[in-house]
């Protein structure tokens, strides 16, 4: 039996340049929210993410994660072609402010 139990982290859209993008998920329940601005934080837009489970196949998830980055054609383009690539999540509202 392979169970996803928890995962957690933050990902770059890019779709939405500018926000680091929080990911959640327990259990059946997953939430994506906007987290800060990349501007704000000490390190470059990327993904990290947490898999936490109980005999998971992790080449299968490192497969699926990479195919939903951008390809090098892709990444190439740059941020105005990446605004208007589908984008999946409905509006988030504000990004979280540090002080």
């Amino acid at each position: 039996m392979q169970r996803l139990l928890r995962s957690k982290g933050f990902f770059w859209l890019a779709s939405r340049p500018d926000l680091a993008a929080i990911w959640s998920q327990a259990g059946p329940n997953l939430t994506f929210e906007a987290g800060a601005y990349w501007s704000a934080l000490d390190m470059p837009p990327g993904q990290e993410l947490v898999f936490i489970g109980i005999k998971l196949d992790r080449p299968h998830v490192r497969d699926l994660l990479n195919s939903a980055l951008l390809t090098d054609v892709e990444l190439d383009a740059g941020p105005q072609a990446w605004l208007r690539y589908p984008d999946p999540f409905p509006h988030w509202g504000a990004a979280h402010e540090h002080a």
